[in-house]
Formats: C-alpha cells, sequence, structure tokens
C-alpha cells in the first residue's frame, strides 16, 4: 500500500481537475463490482479506474498497450492510436466515463446518444474506436445512475444486453428509459467523411 499512496497523489496534478481522481476511482471499483470478471473492458482514458479492479483492460489511449505506443498513425489530434483496435478486440464493453452531472469536464448528462457517438473521445478528430458507424452496428450506449448525480456511460455489446440487464436488475438498477438509436441524427453529426491521420512513425 504504501508504494500505491504516492502514486495516487501524482495522479492529482496531472489530470486535468484534482476531483475528477474520485469519479476514476469509484468507476473501477463500481463497474467492477457489476460485470462479470471474465468481461473485458476497454477505456479511452485508464488513469486509476484500472487500480480498483483486476480484470484484462483493453487500453485505446495507449498509456499500457505496446500495439498503441509503436503505432504509426496519429489522429488529426495528434494522437498516437490504433483506430483498427476496438472492433478487432470486440471487448464486451467500453467505459466511457463516470461523472457527476455539472461538474467542470464532465460530458453533459443531458447530452442526446446521437452526439455522444460523434463527440469527445469518439469523434474523427481523437479517433480511439474507428469507424463509430461499425462500432454503434455493434454496441449500445448505456447510461447507469448510480446514486445522487453520479453515472456512468458504456458501450455494451448488443449480444449482451439481456445478460447486462440481468445483473443490473439483480443489483437494484430499474430501467427508466429506453429509445431506438437515430442513424439518421448520427450520420448527420458524424459525417462520412474518412478521419484525417498522419504518418507519426
Amino acid at each position: 500500500m504504501a508504494g500505491i499512496l504516492p502514486t495516487l497523489s501524482s495522479l492529482v496534478v496531472t489530470i486535468a481537475e484534482p476531483a475528477r481522481l474520485d469519479d476514476f476511482l469509484f468507476g473501477g471499483e463500481a463497474i467492477d463490482e457489476l460485470l462479470p470478471s471474465s468481461w473485458r473492458i476497454a477505456v479511452t482514458e485508464m488513469a486509476t479506474f484500472a487500480f480498483m479492479n483486476d480484470r484484462e483492460i483493453v487500453d485505446l489511449w495507449g498509456y499500457t498497450s505496446p500495439t498503441i505506443a509503436n503505432s504509426a498513425i496519429c489522429s488529426e489530434a495528434l494522437l498516437r492510436n490504433d483506430p483498427g483496435l476496438f472492433l478487432e478486440e470486440a471487448p464486451e464493453v467500453l467505459w466511457a466515463r463516470t461523472e457527476v452531472s455539472g461538474k467542470l469536464y464532465a460530458i453533459p448528462s443531458t447530452m442526446n446518444y446521437e452526439a455522444l457517438a460523434s463527440q469527445w473521445m469518439f469523434s474523427k478528430w481523437i479517433n480511439l474506436l474507428g469507424d463509430m458507424h461499425e462500432v454503434m452496428a455493434i454496441y449500445d450506449i448505456v447510461k447507469l445512475h448510480h446514486f445522487e448525480q453520479r453515472y456512468s456511460l458504456l458501450l455494451v455489446r448488443r449480444d449482451l444486453l439481456p445478460a447486462l440487464e440481468q445483473m443490473l436488475t439483480a443489483n437494484g438498477f430499474g430501467q427508466t428509459m429506453t429509445r431506438p438509436f437515430e442513424w439518421e441524427t448520427f450520420s448527420m453529426l458524424y459525417g462520412n467523411a474518412a478521419p484525417v491521420q498522419y504518418d507519426c512513425s
């Protein structure tokens, strides 16, 4: 434990808002408790999320991924990436973020799912997941309300939604809303142009 605490302390000053540290820690523990240990979780920004569980993580940002660290491809945001990795790995779940509504840097809790699937870490500018048309054909967006104003955003493989629903029900969650993904709206927001990529070898 003594070796871990200094790491946690130093991470506070390396992320945009110190209080976000709690969200990553809470998300790592909460999602680990809710999902089967055999399910792999992809993350777009690991931070302290992985400290709170002991499972296979698909690291799309590249902190612990040799594939991305050695990639010769950079996104328009000049981030080294591997746009094909997510769909090649096809993890059961992608943890997008655990947030508190209204907090600085939080993904707006009122953002519609079609906009979410075309912005932030899913955008062509960052391009961590590859073509979101292909991703959203296989995955659904799930929003979990934990307590107070804290929530988690996940992408869950569609074939696993019935199993996830059973697990969430067993853990006291109840479904409050469901609706189809609006492809026309998403396509208008995301566009059909190929993402800009640079050779960063």
